[in-house]
């Protein structure tokens, strides 16, 4: 390791840490942020972001009004689930 800038000399023998004597010690424990080892090219990041991609959704079945409804809900309809009814539905008044 060279000469330090002087920016980070003063900052090293002006501040709190006027106490350590061996800076590589001090510089060695600032810099422990991961950092990556090469440029990821346009290609690599666009190519991993188009996996993104929006599934339909996996349509059942309701077993009491033979409407189609999302898995492992109550049917939005007729207010069963699994054969039982859970929602009372209220009639509409006219």
């Amino acid at each position: 390791m060279g000469t330090l800038p002087h920016s980070l000399m003063s900052y090293l023998f002006d501040t709190k840490y006027s106490f350590v004597y061996n800076y590589k010690v001090l510089v060695k424990w600032r810099c422990n942020m991961a950092v990556p080892k090469r440029k990821i090219s346009k290609q690599r990041g666009n190519s991993r972001s188009a996996n993104w991609k929006l599934t339909a959704p996996n349509l059942s079945e309701c077993s009491n009004c033979h409407e189609l409804i999302e898995g492992h809900k109550v049917c939005p309809h007729c207010g069963y689930y699994k054969g039982k009814p859970v929602v009372v539905k209220k009639e509409k008044e006219e």
